[in-house]
């Protein structure tokens, strides 16, 4: 009944990345297939050869095929719940994390798409799942804020935890964890009210929830 009203398991906003994959599939496919027919002598509907043409289509499909591959890997990696509600704490799915989001000199929103895409292919990190962890004891708020069609859920933790043994294996934990709607299906302030009931819990009422290893 509890886990009725309060859900555990939250499900990610996956038609987004059915589009994108479409898209950027059918494109680089297209590119891949036409530019090398132009280049070796295929002629464009004006009877004439289009060896510019060619070329730059073989080039664009370069990226177009990265971008959909990165997109394949993530609407894969979806299909399960990505945000659950453990005995031990919260754990988020995290799929493609870039290195250079960390990087102070580099902020997130002016690296190039461009840049961020081939070092996510390159580095192979746009085809890994890391899961954050956020355990109880270092739990301090989950709020919501943000405009109506811009919602953020964040969770502050506290940095006094320090105990990487009671993380699951290749699982790490942050001080702040952000989660935006358009990540999930479920409105943020479900969410939010659902990690703040159990959180609000003894270990013994949540002994019902699975665990996190």
């Amino acid at each position: 009944m509890l886990q009725s009203t309060y859900p555990t398991q939250f499900k990610a906003k996956r038609w987004i990345f059915y589009v994108e994959t479409f898209f950027t599939g059918s494109f680089g496919i297209f590119s891949l297939i036409m530019g090398p027919l132009f280049l070796f002598g295929m002629k464009d509907a004006k009877g004439e050869t289009a060896k510019d043409a060619g070329f730059y289509l073989t080039i664009m499909s370069v990226p177009f095929l990265m971008i959909f591959s990165i997109k394949l890997y993530r609407l894969m990696a979806t299909r399960e719940p990505i945000l659950n509600i453990c005995q031990e704490g919260v754990v988020k799915k995290c799929v493609a994390l870039s290195s250079l989001d960390n990087i102070p000199m580099i902020p997130k929103l002016l690296t190039p798409k461009l840049i961020q895409v081939f070092w996510l292919a390159l580095s192979g990190q746009g085809f890994r799942s890391t899961r954050v962890c956020i355990p109880w004891e270092s739990l301090q708020s989950a709020s919501v804020s943000g405009l109506p069609m811009a919602r953020i859920l964040t969770l502050d933790t506290s940095i006094s935890f320090h105990n990487p043994g009671y993380l699951p294996r290749n699982a790490i934990t942050v001080q702040k964890l952000s989660i935006y709607q358009v990540e999930l299906k479920s409105p943020l302030e479900e969410v939010s009210k659902s990690i703040n009931y159990w959180a609000s819990r003894n270990t013994n009422d949540r002994k019902e929830l699975p665990s996190w290893f």
